[in-house]
């Protein structure tokens, strides 16, 4: 990944290989677009509140530490965008809660070893924790209030568990998408 210099017209790829092409993207967006799906139609109306796993944070995170903080950003953008269209929230509440977590992700994924089943446990608990911290920063700074009590911190040890647990067995899914650490691959038709 690298900045795009329209004077020099050498530019990367932000998202997948040229092997690869943008299959990747679409199989990524696609699982977002579906988590968010499934998360408000079916899991919530046969599910407790702190049983549903937040499946389009989970690959946010996980594209974000496979990919870099760049495709970690975008991915969490589309993602906060897709939640904005089913959330009751204002829209620039998701926007910046998955936005942050996608880029913090891949920051801290740029200093440990990204396949490693601890630091991907560790990014998802600290992401499930920083989205839930944003969230009431952020509805707050909106004029929503809300006030963090023992339910609330019930749900989010439940969530955290659950999305750590699931992040961990879509590691390998998200990794055979992603290429393999520092692989860069110039955009076809820029000049050398």
């Amino acid at each position: 990944m690298g900045p795009l210099n329209e004077r020099s017209g050498l530019g990367y790829q932000c998202w997948g290989s040229a092997e690869q092409g943008p299959l990747t993207v679409a199989w990524i967006l696609l699982g977002q677009g579906a988590s968010v799906l499934i998360e408000t139609t079916l899991l919530w109306r046969w599910l407790p509140a702190a049983a549903v796993p937040d499946g389009a944070l989970i690959l946010t995170v996980l594209w974000g530490a496979f990919r870099g903080w760049a495709p970690g950003l975008i991915a969490g953008l589309a993602a906060g965008l897709m939640t904005s269209w089913v959330s009751a929230a204002p829209l620039g509440v998701p926007l910046v809660v998955f936005g942050a977590v996608g880029a913090c992700a891949g920051f801290v994924a740029a200093h440990f070893h990204r396949g490693s089943p601890w630091v991907i446990g560790g990014m998802m608990v600290g992401s499930t924790v920083l989205a839930f911290a944003l969230t009431i920063l952020a509805l707050q700074a909106a004029g929503w209030p809300l006030a963090v009590n023992r339910q609330f911190l019930i749900e989010l040890g439940a969530r955290t568990v659950l999305n750590t647990i699931l992040a961990l067995a879509a590691t390998p899914l998200v990794s055979a998408l992603a290429p393999a650490p520092g692989v860069v691959s110039p955009v076809v038709g820029a000049r050398a």
